[in-house]
């Protein structure tokens, strides 16, 4: 692979013996002073311009490889897509499969999933969420979730509600673990509206006929803060059915980020695939 190159002849070039090294050692050892060859004691990089070319090419790499993927994956996604391609699975474990099939097995390449959840936090928080996820490919999927609170004042209730809508690219399709990243907005309801832009990202890991592991993350600076909801299922499937239960956290920074608001609730729900 290119940046598995890249990367050898970079640390090949930074832990081979240089005469710049040297200087920048004596420099230190004497104070700043120059010891011999030039005078003017600067210190002179041959070919820094091409260095700093491959390091930015190796970033960029780099970075599109853990966002998109690395050249082999391409590469063997070639090579599926030929054979069939990664396609889905009616539901998780239809088979032996969670939500994507094995390689070049057929399948489908349009799901969609809805999810209703109830969550507290034993106390006066209490709330509402709806999940809907579109698959309209099995590389990327949009999802749309509401989530509404109700706290139980003495005086007069309080209602607060977020809004967010997702477009995300599925970033691992195996037949035992999902990991999707997405772009998208967050719409916040209450005292004040306001929407923002925002990101999300999660997996779904298929441990084992019917359990499951889902964890999930979206975030967006609203009222000028971050804003972040995440949550963590533990989810058992029977055919198109799944039933589940986890935590999920509201947190808030404010005040330049110096003060930090946790809203922690428990999590209780059921989804359909179709």
């Amino acid at each position: 692979m290119k940046w598995i190159i890249y990367t050898f002849c970079l640390t090949i070039c930074f832990l081979s013996p240089q005469d710049t090294v040297a200087q920048i050692i004596e420099q230190m050892e004497n104070g700043g002073g120059s010891s011999g060859g030039d005078s003017s004691g600067e210190i002179v990089f041959d070919n820094d311009i091409d260095l700093w070319i491959d390091l930015i090419f190796f970033g960029a790499q780099t970075f599109g490889g853990i966002f998109f993927g690395f050249p082999a994956e391409w590469e063997t996604r070639n090579e599926q897509a030929r054979a069939g391609g990664v396609e889905m699975t009616r539901y998780p474990y239809d088979e032996s499969n969670g939500l994507y099939r094995m390689r070049a097995e057929r399948g489908y390449g349009i799901r969609t999933q809805v999810n209703l959840q109830y969550l507290t936090n034993e106390d006066l928080l209490h709330g509402f969420q709806a999940q809907l996820k579109f698959f309209p490919h099995p590389v990327a999927s949009l999802e749309v979730n509401h989530l509404q609170l109700f706290e139980a004042l003495d005086d007069e209730p309080d209602q607060l509600g977020f809004t967010n809508i997702f477009a995300q690219f599925n970033r691992i399709r195996h037949h035992k673990f999902h990991l999707w990243w997405g772009l998208g907005a967050m719409h916040m309801a209450g005292a004040a509206d306001e929407t923002a832009l925002g990101v999300n990202a999660g997996f779904t890991w298929y441990v084992k006929k019917p359990i499951s592991i889902y964890a999930d993350m979206q975030m967006a600076f609203l009222t000028s803060f971050p804003r972040q909801i995440y949550q963590f299922r533990l989810q058992a499937h029977h055919k198109r059915f799944k039933f589940f239960g986890g935590y999920e956290g509201i947190q808030m920074n404010t005040d330049n980020g110096r003060n930090r608001f946790h809203t922690p609730m428990w999590v209780i729900g059921s989804g359909v695939h179709f």
